[in-house]
């Protein structure tokens, strides 16, 4: 593939990045919440154990949402951050959870209505067991909707939708809690006050979690390791006093059998984005074959191309632009 049909596709993935620079950030929570989707549950619901049959494995179906693409500013390759998942409850019935986690840190004003859109979708498809929660990531100003109304001659629809907002509870009461998932929330908070906060202050949070891992009993060798990979992937300290303060810390609550140090943790990271590249790169081949197809075989337009393809006009017309110079 041309070199320069590559760096369309980047280029163009770093104007979405340049829009939205948490992006990245955003895939890593999605999988966060994935794995501590059960404590999610317990979080939200205060009596989650009376409703939720956690004996059951909780089943996830995002590849569902990819298939109900109602969201125009999602072509191209966009990652999806939004969970959907199948749990059961205690009466025996089954529920589709559909979990969307807002990004932006100032809420868009059509977001009500999309969440309403992937209610009808899903619903149409898994019957009434549709529940919609939004957890915003954003600042503490951020809007939060939670409902979406529609009124025309004499026909109205109401529709309603649980939220939470990751400043809804502080620093201190989520440490409080005796739940995993609040740690993340903290991880989150920490995120989205990033260009505020010194290295002393990133460093005393990240210390204050690992103290509460420690405490809480709930965490083994395993998760450990995997929540640390996850903070220091958001929580960025440069200070290396610091960090090999908490790097002791990390050895001496898991007896030294976790001993992954920031130098480790970041040269794992940078070959995790060699691979990501490497996939990009892939896609990128696989797309391109697909529009010249389109071109040749079909003769659509450009604009039809980048529709079918899911690419942008631009990425299509360097593929026609190449086709004409062969």
């Amino acid at each position: 593939m041309p070199e320069e049909l590559i760096e369309a596709a980047q280029i163009s993935n770093k104007k979405k990045d340049e829009k939205d620079p948490r992006k990245k950030n955003d895939i890593i929570f999605k999988g966060a919440f994935e794995d501590y989707f059960v404590h999610l549950l317990r979080f939200t619901y205060p009596n989650a154990d009376q409703i939720f049959d956690f004996n059951k494995e909780i089943i996830f179906l995002n590849h569902e949402l990819a298939e109900i693409n109602i969201d125009p500013g999602l072509s191209g390759g966009t990652t999806r951050t939004d969970l959907l998942a199948k749990v059961f409850l205690m009466d025996g019935t089954v529920q589709c959870f559909y979990l969307h986690i807002e990004i932006q840190a100032v809420s868009n004003v059509t977001f009500p209505e999309r969440v309403f859109d992937y209610y009808i979708r899903l619903r149409d498809k898994y019957g009434p067991s549709v529940v919609s929660l939004a957890v915003f990531t954003g600042k503490k100003n951020q809007l939060r909707p939670n409902s979406y109304k529609s009124s025309i001659l004499g026909t109205e629809l109401s529709f309603k939708f649980k939220t939470y907002q990751i400043f809804d509870h502080t620093e201190d009461e989520l440490l409080a809690m005796d739940n995993p998932f609040a740690l993340v929330v903290i991880v989150a908070q920490q995120e989205a006050l990033s260009k505020k906060l010194k290295d002393a202050e990133r460093h005393t949070t990240r210390m204050k979690i690992i103290d509460k891992m420690a405490a809480s009993g709930r965490f083994d060798q395993v998760r450990i390791k995997e929540f640390v990979l996850f903070l220091n992937r958001i929580i960025i300290v440069k200070n290396s006093k610091y960090n090999a303060i908490f790097d002791q810390q990390v050895s001496n609550l898991t007896g030294g059998k976790v001993t992954m140090g920031i130098t480790e943790t970041l040269k794992m990271l940078d070959r995790e984005e060699g691979i990501e590249i490497g996939i990009q790169k892939a896609e990128a081949r696989k797309n391109h074959d697909f529009v010249e197809n389109l071109i040749t075989k079909l003769s659509l337009s450009d604009e039809q191309a980048a529709d079918i393809a899911e690419v942008t006009i631009e990425f299509v017309a360097k593929v026609r632009e190449e086709l004409k110079n062969k």
